[in-house]
């Protein structure tokens, strides 16, 4: 399951740690905050990552999946939504693609109603270059494709994964952003995911955060399970 990554020493550069916010965009986040709606379709997950912000439940566990009852609900309040003046619709959880079904109701029915959509993944799905065209061209409605992927993910998704959900969301025509989460002492192997993935996907902007000490990442820090090295970003 593990990537193929060379980890070495670290180098002299820099790796930008999430947004640098003038005053004027502030404000424009702040709007956007008014127009906005997420959904955490489960809370369920096939990973089991150390700095997970949800405390995930294992895949046979859907008694914290959202009913498609209540997605049929939401989905037709949509509409409505939109005249209030939303225009984000985003889903995340546990994954979202565990509640395949959900998904694609509500963000058809986003889409529909003239939202943009964004998901939240880890890529799992995507187990070659053929199945990530297969699941991306089944959500016709999610135009923003954002892929999870860092050392605590690794041992669970490859990076090749997330590469190849990226190259089909890019093929097919949508957008992507990888989301890459360090811990506060990262490590060369941090350096060496953020290097592959700028050199693989030209295309796709690299976000990188720190972990935040919520969920399963407050019961044992933020080190990531791969252990290479304790220096610090330069």
């Amino acid at each position: 399951m593990g990537a193929d990554l060379e980890v070495g020493p670290l180098q002299p550069e820099v790796i930008p740690i999430g947004l640098m916010l003038s005053a004027e965009g502030l404000r424009e986040h702040q709007k956007l905050s008014a127009e906005h709606v997420t959904f955490s379709l489960t809370e369920a997950c096939p990973l089991r990552c150390a700095h997970c912000i949800v405390a995930t439940v294992p895949v046979v566990d859907r008694s914290r999946t959202m009913p498609l009852s209540r997605a049929e609900a939401y989905a037709a309040q949509l509409p409505d939504l939109v005249r209030r003046g939303v225009r984000l619709v985003s889903f995340t959880g546990g994954e979202p693609l565990l509640a395949r079904r959900q998904l694609t109701l509500l963000s058809t029915a986003a889409a529909a109603a003239g939202c943009d959509v964004t998901v939240v993944t880890s890529a799992h799905w995507a187990t070659s270059p053929q199945s990530a065209a297969r699941v991306i061209a089944s959500l016709p409605g999610v135009r923003y494709w954002h892929l999870s992927t860092d050392t605590y993910h690794l041992p669970f998704v490859g990076l090749e994964r997330v590469i190849w959900a990226a190259k089909a969301a890019l093929e097919a025509g949508r957008e992507v952003m990888i989301r890459l989460t360090v811990p506060s002492e990262p490590t060369a192997a941090c350096l060496d995911i953020h290097r592959r993935l700028r050199s693989e996907l030209p295309e796709a902007p690299v976000f990188c955060q720190n972990v935040i000490g919520m969920g399963r990442a407050s019961e044992g820090g933020d080190r990531p399970p791969i252990s290479t090295s304790g220096r610090s970003w330069p």
